[in-house]
């Protein structure tokens, strides 16, 4: 063998472990910068302002419920504001909410969208008062509203906000196609999927929800002793003939 030859299989280690090495200081190098790329590109303020954020929310949401308390007339423009709060002050242009980890949105979401339901299902099925130990005189009942037209004012706070969701979700979407991994095939309604979900669903046009509706449908059945079997079994047994 030559002097200046290298075995094949030495040559082919020797490049890997070069190859190898490269990648490696390539990673050093973007680790040792990426506090200094996340100060210049106002990153690392996303934490500390995620956590201020998270616990106004809650406080909001606290501050509502307690309006609630002190004017229960009022609750739905109370429940309203939990709405705005979602619109105004999460999606204001300063706080730059696309930029947080989509977890971190979805948090805030949530927060806003028990508030709203909790809201809404006590004012769909009341607590039950404390029983008194001796009675007390009462006044006439309270008219009750239908529901559809109580909710009248929660539903078009939501359709208002809700033609917002498709910019959102652009610039949700656009800030997570910059970063280092590759979202690709994110559709972008999954970025907004989060906001009001549940509220929303109990709210959908003015009607019932599906779950309320069949407890109310068996309650009615079983007064009613109608069946609760398969009706084409119980009108029409096993075995009976055809008259056409």
């Amino acid at each position: 063998m030559h002097p200046g030859c290298l075995n094949p299989a030495i040559e082919v280690r020797c490049e890997r472990a070069t190859r190898a090495s490269i990648q490696r200081l390539k990673f050093d190098i973007d680790y040792m910068n990426y506090p200094m790329m996340c100060d210049l590109q106002g990153l690392s303020s996303i934490p500390y302002i995620y956590t201020a954020l998270f616990h106004r929310t809650r406080e909001f949401a606290a501050t509502v419920q307690s309006l609630i308390k002190a004017a229960p007339t009022k609750w739905t423009e109370a429940a309203c504001l939990l709405v705005a709060w979602s619109a105004d002050i999460l999606r204001h242009p300063d706080i730059g909410i696309e930029r947080f980890l989509h977890s971190q949105r979805e948090s805030l979401y949530w927060i806003l969208d028990d508030a709203l339901l909790r809201i809404l299902m006590d004012q769909w099925d009341p607590p039950q008062p404390l029983p008194q130990s001796s009675p007390i005189s009462t006044g006439p009942s309270p008219k009750v509203t239908a529901w559809d037209v109580a909710i009248t004012p929660v539903r078009l706070a939501l359709c208002k906000a809700q033609e917002n969701l498709s910019e959102w979700s652009e610039r949700d979407l656009g800030e997570m196609q910059k970063g280092v991994c590759a979202w690709k095939g994110v559709q972008k309604e999954l970025l907004v999927q989060g906001w009001f979900k549940r509220s929303r669903t109990l709210c959908a046009g003015g009607q019932l929800p599906a779950e309320l509706a069949n407890v109310i449908v068996e309650h009615v059945a079983r007064f009613e002793e109608w069946p609760m079997v398969d009706l084409r079994g119980w009108h029409l047994p096993k075995g009976t003939p055809r008259t056409w």
